[in-house]
């Protein structure tokens, strides 16, 4: 689906495996449940400064009995101090954090069993640099994960900067959606209180700032990012990343861009984050705008990022190839086999092959693969979308020679305006020795023109090449079907295409017989004028 004057479309990608992930976390959380022991709670603490930087407490209570057993998810890679403020740690053990098979990638399960003197009091305090992504006036805060023995109450304790707009709270908890929540003050921060938590849940707020920090203009080459100072660092990862990969761009498609491009890099709303938006391209006004990241993705494993960005990168060159972003699937399908493929290739090996066996899996559910060609711009359920459009441009790689045959298929395609499905196939099926058109019809494809155009317009030309003078108008007729036939098919309407050019052809076939007639009807007029004449004088 193209977008004329100012409406606004854009060329997105999801992340798979995040939602998948999510999903499975989600689903976990009343799993091994017992109930909520009276004595038993776990308050999570999270005081975020107007940078976005989290100062994370997480303070397990027990007020009842002697001897006592807990445990808490924490973060693996951080720097924790974890300190007994009454009681004793009898006996603990830290190890991988599983829920339905699913192990956490960045946390651990810590377990406890503990002698209650009075009261036990374990504190758990790390920062976490990135709990807020602020883009004033946008905010986005998740809580890192929250994972409690099921037998505990859960309380939560946001702290947001007073500069924060109250009005604008928005407070998901990811098991539930948007909660209510208690608002409480102090002299420097607006604190959201929630007083009961799923013991396998996290904490979503979207809200708006008043404040504005300073702001830098980045540049590398051919992009560019306007950022928050805060967000320098991040902003340079991309750029770098940008620099590496676009080379390879350029060697695969043989042409540059023909503009610089701009990066921006975007806080996430709640509906982005759960539906897995990683990034996008704006399609308005007839071009490709800006490519836009989700920052949330900085926070997951070293990788995801950097492929979404390639994934982005590759829209703006397949658009400058020129396919329009309305052939969606061939935007999204190729987009992501190069994401993969060029991501791999620069080291990011891991979650590369993750997204291959994800998609893999999902197409493994399919019985066709022909609904991608009604993908279009309007919002919906993307997972086996993405899957099998990449599927075929996979399947299609391993067949041909990978990145190296696409090479060539790139530099073949580029002769031609606009690429749609029908020229898509047709270059292709000019470039192996297997019959594309069967290829796609067998995955569910509905291919409109069913004959190669290409190969009847050769016939055509040789015999417009043969035509005698003599055989006017006849002639000038086919070389008018002819040149109907090329209009029809640069406005992609392969169908009439295929009917004009198959006519001039059965003319030209026809040649002799429809001049000998038009000979013979000739002089069989002549006869007749001439007797007539002849009559009329003699006055019978």
């Amino acid at each position: 689906m193209s977008s004329n004057g100012g409406s606004r479309n854009r060329i997105g990608y999801s992340s798979i495996i995040i939602a998948i992930l999510l999903l499975s976390s989600i689903a976990s959380s009343t799993y091994g449940a017992f109930p909520v022991l009276p004595n038993k709670k776990v308050q999570y603490i999270f005081i975020v400064d107007e940078d976005g930087v989290g100062n994370i407490t997480i303070r397990y209570i027990d007020s009842g009995g002697i001897i006592g057993e807990g445990w808490i998810m924490i973060p693996k890679n951080l720097s924790l101090d974890i300190r007994v403020l009454e009681g004793k740690i009898v006996s603990s053990h830290l190890g991988p954090a599983v829920y339905n098979g699913q192990e956490y990638i960045f946390y651990n399960n810590y377990s406890f069993i503990y002698r209650i003197t009075g009261d036990f009091i374990l504190e758990i305090n790390y920062i976490f640099n990135l709990s807020s992504l602020v883009v004033e006036p946008y905010a986005f805060f998740l809580s890192p994960q929250i994972g409690f023995s099921s037998d505990a109450k859960g309380e939560v304790y946001i702290y947001l900067p007073k500069e924060s707009e109250v009005d604008s709270y928005i407070v998901y908890e990811l098991s539930q959606g948007s909660v209510s929540f208690e608002l409480k003050e102090s002299e420097q921060f607006n604190i959201i209180y929630l007083n009961q938590i799923n013991n396998i849940d996290r904490v979503a707020i979207e809200y708006e700032v008043t404040y504005l920090g300073a702001y830098t203009n980045l540049t590398l080459n051919n992009f560019y990012i306007y950022t928050p100072n805060r967000y320098i660092g991040l902003a340079k990862k991309i750029l770098y990343l940008y620099n590496y990969s676009y080379p390879k761009f350029h060697e695969l498609f043989g042409f540059e861009l023909s503009k610089k491009i701009e990066v921006i890099l975007f806080p996430p709303k709640y509906s982005d984050f759960i539906a897995g938006i990683a990034g996008f391209v704006p399609f308005e006004s007839g071009t490709l705008g800006a490519i836009n990241l989700n920052m949330i993705y900085f926070r997951t494993l070293k990788g995801n990022i950097e492929i979404t960005a390639i994934h982005e990168l590759a829209h703006h060159f397949i658009w400058a190839m020129g396919v329009d972003p309305g052939t969606l699937w061939i935007h999204e399908g190729l987009a992501t086999y190069l994401s993969i493929e060029i991501g791999d290739y620069l080291g990011y090996s891991t979650v590369a092959e993750e997204y291959r066996e994800t998609y893999n899996m999902l197409v493994a559910q399919l019985d066709s693969l022909g609904f991608i060609q009604g993908w279009g711009m309007e919002p919906i359920d993307t997972a086996y979308y993405y899957a099998a459009a990449y599927y075929i441009f996979d399947d299609i790689g391993e067949r041909y020679g990978g990145l190296d045959f696409y090479k060539e298929l790139f530099r073949r395609l580029s002769e031609y305006e606009s690429i749609d499905t029908y020229i898509f196939v047709s270059v292709l099926d000019s470039l192996v020795p297997d019959d594309m058109y069967d290829y796609f019809k067998k995955t569910g494809f509905y291919i409109e023109a069913t004959v190669n155009i290409e190969s009847i317009k050769t016939e055509v030309e040789d015999i417009l090449d043969s035509l005698p003078d003599w055989i006017f108008p006849f002639n000038l007729i086919i070389y008018s079907l002819y040149l109907s036939s090329l209009l029809a098919t640069g406005r992609h309407l392969y169908t009439a295409a295929e009917h004009l050019m198959q006519t001039a052809k059965l003319m030209g076939e026809s040649i002799n017989i429809l001049a000998y007639s038009a000979i013979i009807i000739y002089f069989i007029s002549i006869v007749v004028v001439s007797l007539y004449v002849y009559i009329k004088k003699k006055g019978y």
